[in-house]
C-alpha cells in the first residue's frame, strides 16, 4: 500500500504542528474551551497509529472521541455511546467499513440515522462510489489530512 507512508507523514506533521502550538502557555486550555463542540464521535480504524493520532487531533479540537480498533463490537458501542458521527476506516479485517455501515444502517433504532464518514486511504473515486452506495454516508480521503476530517465532522 504505497499511500500509507504519505498519509502517516501528513497526519504526524499536522499533529506535531498542533502540539507545538498547544504547548505554549495558555493556548491549550483556551483553545479547548473556545472550540468545544460537544459532539461525540465514534472512530473506528484497525491501524493503532492512525487511531491514536486522529483521536488526539480531534480531541484537541473539542470533540469527545470513542475509539475502536476493530469493526467487531462496533454496533454495541454505537448503542452505548450514541455518537453524533461515526468515522469508519474502509479497509479493515473481518468486517470492512462499508459492510459495517450497512449493518449500522440496518438497525431498528435511533442510531440508524447517525451520519457516517468513510475515512480511508482508498482512491477518492472508489470512496465516492462507496458513499453513494450506502445511504447517509460521506467520505474524506486520508490524504486530505486531519483538518479535512474535522471540517467534515463539524459540518454535520
Amino acid at each position: 500500500m504505497p499511500e500509507a507512508p504519505r498519509v502517516r507523514h501528513t497526519i504526524e506533521t499536522m499533529l506535531a504542528v498542533h502540539l507545538k502550538m498547544a504547548g505554549r502557555p495558555g493556548v491549550e486550555s483556551s483553545f479547548l474551551v473556545a472550540n468545544w463542540t460537544g459532539k461525540i464521535v465514534l472512530l473506528v480504524d484497525d491501524n493503532p497509529e492512525i487511531l491514536e493520532t486522529t483521536s488526539s487531533y480531534l480531541q484537541t479540537r473539542g470533540l469527545h472521541i470513542v475509539t475502536s480498533s476493530s469493526a467487531l463490537g462496533v454496533t454495541a458501542l454505537v448503542g452505548k455511546h450514541r455518537p453524533d458521527v461515526i468515522v469508519l476506516d474502509v479497509m479493515m479485517p473481518a468486517l470492512d467499513g462499508d459492510a459495517l455501515a450497512t449493518l449500522i444502517r440496518g438497525r431498528k433504532n435511533s442510531t440508524r440515522a447517525t451520519p457516517i464518514i468513510f475515512y480511508s486511504a482508498m482512491e477518492e473515486e472508489q470512496l465516492h462510489r462507496l458513499a453513494a452506495d450506502v445511504p447517509g454516508t460521506s467520505y474524506v480521503a486520508k490524504s486530505e489530512g486531519l483538518h479535512a476530517l474535522y471540517s467534515a465532522i463539524i459540518a454535520l
